[in-house]
């Protein structure tokens, strides 16, 4: 995962090259298979390969069964704690042995836990939240996936990684790895899992689109002039937000992984976090400029203003939030029917109040304790990431299954379970209108999650 454009092109060329090296399309013997639970499970015999050679020589692969049904192979995918011990039990029978398994990080996001899928697409997303099934090497002493830099993006099942145990039993955890490493390591192994899924792995990364970040790049004020939030408007005698602003927490602690950084209006560059206006305006212009076919659909903002601010985007206020001072909260905010084509304008108008500080004294003369207050100066700062991306249709796309308007991994989960029990109406499943429900359907709603997700999940 890296954070430069030139970073993102070698990557995405490097998978897609060796995903589309011409491998030789083998038909594995079922007696060298093992069954497991309806899947089948085949240890490849040439070990020391990267994480993209082993996903492009499963993806080749096949299984013929005797009754005519033919399964298509992929990198070994793991949905629950049977299929882990199995595997587990099954393969890591010897020391230092190291199991590439068919997770990947398939945005180049900077948040190390955001953006994994298998490769079969049964689970996508943030992969502590939103996938069924894990198991990562807990908190201690890693927290996996924990690799903020940026070059972990696949899943590797490690012998007895933080349990001490011998092999074999089970206590094989997963963690985030290199997909160029273990190439020629003798312990290095794959296996390939054959189901009617097959290998849906594909070389994308987050939907087109603008980051707008928290920076110096944003212009301030102290006085604001009419039309400052709209497009059009003069900010040439604005003076460049102040960003690093001095804050005692860093910006990560609110947004992890963020690239934001806290801003404010002063000019002279001598504030010290605490002086300086109490009341700032702010923003930024980009232009917004996709293709024909790919209209802007999506647009989410993480802020944190201390203490109340306000949004505002192309002049309409979008978020108010006037909490009195919450100097830790985090609103989300979903913009997404206010961008336009061309020339955006978003702008914050933030204010910091001083905070009252009371004691009690002792009056001698009244003989008495008092309450005393006075007000002290807090820390200012504005925090604001957000991202502006395309590729998402109007209205419901019919692969939203369950009817919640999204495009989902619920939505994979209850194609996955007609796929294995034929007992759906082949009409409401048939996504790809081919007349026929199989496995069809399932790339087809990969692609649909991938490249036209249709509105966002609430």
């Amino acid at each position: 995962m890296k954070s430069s454009a030139s970073h993102t092109v070698i990557r995405i060329a490097l998978f897609c090259a060796l995903l589309f090296t011409t491998i030789p399309a083998t038909s594995i013997e079922l007696a060298d298979t093992l069954e497991f639970d309806g899947h089948y499970y085949y240890l490849w015999p040439e070990a020391g390969l990267t994480w993209a050679q082993a996903q492009a020589v499963a993806a080749q692969q096949h299984l013929e069964l005797p009754d005519g049904r033919i399964l298509p192979g992929h990198l070994v995918t793991i949905s629950s704690q049977p299929e882990q011990d199995f595997i587990s039990t099954t393969y890591m029978t010897r020391n230092w042995l190291k199991l590439w398994i068919g997770g990947f990080q398939y945005s180049f996001d900077i948040e190390p836990a955001g953006y994994w899928a298998w490769v079969t697409g049964e689970e996508m997303g943030d992969i502590h939240s939103q996938w069924s099934y894990t198991f990562l090497q807990p908190p201690e002493p890693g927290n996996n996936p924990n690799n903020p830099a940026g070059n972990e993006d696949v899943l590797r099942m490690l012998i007895n990684w933080g349990s001490g145990t011998p092999p074999g039993t089970g206590n094989d955890l997963w963690h985030d790895f290199n997909h160029d490493e273990n190439a020629g390591d003798s312990y290095g192994i794959s296996v390939v899992e054959f189901d009617e899924l097959g290998d849906n792995f594909l070389c994308f990364t987050r939907p087109p689109g603008v980051r707008v970040v928290s920076s110096s790049r944003w212009r301030s004020s102290a006085t604001p002039e009419e039309g400052w939030t709209l497009s059009g408007f003069d900010d040439s005698a604005w003076s460049p937000a102040r960003a690093p602003f001095p804050n005692p927490k860093p910006p990560t602690e609110l947004l992890p992984g963020t690239t934001a950084q806290h801003m404010w209006h002063d000019p002279a560059g001598d504030s010290n976090g605490i002086s300086g206006d109490e009341t700032v305006y702010l923003r930024y212009t980009f232009n917004y400029n996709p293709a024909p076919d790919d209209p802007p659909a999506k647009a989410i903002a993480k802020i944190v203003g201390d203490d109340d601010y306000e949004f505002f985007v192309n002049g309409v206020s979008a978020h108010i939030n006037s909490d009195g001072g919450n100097a830790d909260k985090v609103d989300r905010v979903d913009f997404s029917n206010l961008i336009m084509l061309g020339e955006n304008v978003l702008a914050i108008k933030a204010t910091n109040y001083a905070k009252p500080r009371c004691y009690w004294r002792w009056d001698s003369n009244l003989k008495r304790w008092r309450r005393e207050c006075s007000l002290i100066p807090t820390y200012k700062r504005v925090l604001f990431d957000a991202y502006t991306a395309a590729g998402f249709t109007e209205g419901t796309p019919r692969a939203d299954l369950n009817d919640d308007c999204c495009v989902d991994r619920h939505d994979f989960k209850l194609l996955r379970s007609a796929l294995r029990n034929q007992t759906e109406p082949a009409n409401r499943y048939d996504l790809n209108r081919d007349g026929a429900f199989n496995v069809a359907d399932f790339r087809f709603l990969v692609h649909q999650f991938t490249r036209k997700r249709g509105k966002a999940c609430k």
